[in-house]
């Protein structure tokens, strides 16, 4: 294990030596001045400083710039060796201290897989693009140019707002697995250098290095800040032809509705493309994978055999791209019906949910059967209704009755119990052919009663 404590200790005094000699600062940059300086490590973008207290910064090591340690000190001198010396890991740096200090690096803990790589000397964009897997000459189109990230080389590109115009930049380092940043208070989509015109034809795709690549085979790419288009962008793709080409994921082809959405009304056409290369839930393949598993030629096939987004698909996004919540449909507990039953002999009421009752106006209701304790019994004599007379009929919220589902007998009384909720039921004014409704006012449910 390695004991940074003990390194500390041994550089008390002489920090200010073993951070010059490991990062290339001044030693006048060390000393507490009139003034700030100027950072060197992120080209003069913001100033840079001493940490003056505690002994100042050639006793513990610790130093600020507003840019590369966002405004707050460095921990000590191995995290500032770390940051501005531009290695991978605290190991690292502290290797590069024991060294800069001529102490051997085994007193310490510290092992021979810990050496302290070589500074980055070389053309950084060209190096990024390398990493990245992008031509440098496409990069370049999008606004590379170096710059550093927390102490570390990085290429930069430039971000454009909803007007087409630059607000900032996106860094990445060379180390393969970076995704890059957005410099602070910055975001927006990628554009090789102008606004897209009326006309043209675009494809979209997520992130800078994806829009580069595909300019490298001669397309009109622009990069997404995500998996899908903003909707306050696009305006900037007015009267355009537009090719969305995601992800193979599931967030990649959830983007092309939201994109589609976003777009809908403003591009000329919206096409969808999709990769070769397999779909998968999470982490699929994006252009840059197409490219160099199948070849450029499979991805310009890809393209050139889009899908117009389905028109309909918008109606499940409101105008900011967001998917609309579906809310379950509610019916009315109750419909009311009013007929004349001086002339029908039954009545069909159809539910709002598509689901129709047939009232028989005479003799015995089609959805009724009388309890099997009663089956001796002689049907009812049929009562004609008088003439002329509206009534009210109401069917329930519930599942309709069947032909030949037993029903109760009453003899006398006028009320009943509910059998859905349990609550009181109110017998209806109208006889029809010795059968009564009784209504529950509670859950609308409608029974059909025989009385004597």
């Amino acid at each position: 294990m390695i004991d940074f404590t003990r390194i500390k200790q041994a550089a008390d005094g002489r920090c200010s030596a073993a951070i010059a000699a490991t990062t290339g600062i001044p030693v006048e940059h060390l000393t507490k001045g009139p003034t700030d300086w100027a950072c060197d490590q992120c080209g003069g973008k913001s100033v840079f400083y001493p940490d003056s207290r505690d002994g100042g910064a050639n006793s513990h090591g610790r130093v600020c710039c507003r840019n590369c340690t966002g405004a707050k000190p460095t921990s000590d001198i191995i995290d500032t060796v770390q940051r501005f010396g531009g290695h991978k890991n605290a190991a690292a740096a502290a290797r590069a201290v024991c060294e800069s200090l001529g102490l051997d690096p085994a007193r310490f803990g510290i092992g021979v897989g810990d050496r302290a790589p070589e500074p980055y000397r070389g053309d950084v964009v060209a190096g990024v693009a390398k990493a990245k897997g992008v031509p440098v000459e496409s990069l370049l189109s999008y606004g590379a140019k170096p710059t550093t990230r927390n102490g570390l080389p990085a290429c930069a590109v430039d971000v454009y707002d909803m007007a087409g115009k630059p607000v900032g930049t996106f860094d990445m380092t060379l180390a393969p697995e970076d995704k890059g940043k957005f410099s602070r208070g910055t975001y927006g989509v990628f554009l090789p250098g102008r606004k897209p015109s009326p006309g043209e034809r675009w494809v979209l795709v997520e992130g800078c290095k994806d829009a580069a690549a595909l300019a490298s085979l001669g397309y009109n790419a622009a990069g997404m800040p995500t998996s899908y288009l903003p909707f306050e962008f696009a305006p900037l793709f007015e009267d355009c032809d537009v090719v969305l080409a995601p992800d193979l994921d599931k967030a990649g082809f959830d983007g092309v509705q939201r994109s589609s959405a976003a777009l809908h009304g403003i591009a000329a056409r919206v096409e969808f493309a999709r990769m070769p290369g397999e779909f998968k839930l999470t982490g699929g393949d994006d252009v840059r994978d197409a490219i160099q598993r199948f070849g450029a030629e499979a991805v310009r096939s890809a393209i050139e055999k889009t899908r117009l987004c389905n028109p309909v698909d918008q109606e499940n996004y409101d105008e900011f791209g967001f998917r609309l919540l579906q809310s379950p449909v509610r019916r009315p507990l109750q419909q009311a019906v009013n007929v004349d039953l001086s002339s029908i002999q039954s009545i069909a009421v159809t539910l709002s949910d598509g689901q129709t009752i047939t009232l028989q106006l005479s003799g015995t209701p089609a959805c009724a059967k009388k309890n099997d304790s009663h089956k001796d019994e002689p049907a009812p004599p049929s009562e004609q209704p008088t003439s002329q007379q509206n009534s009210q009929v109401e069917a329930a919220d519930a599942e309709p009755l069947q032909d030949g589902q037993p029903l109760e007998t009453r003899t006398q009384g006028d009320d009943a119990t509910c059998d859905v909720c349990g609550d009181a039921m109110v017998r209806s004014e109208i006889t029809i052919g010795g059968w009564v409704n009784f209504d529950c006012q509670n859950c609308g449910h409608v029974r059909p009663v025989q009385v004597e």
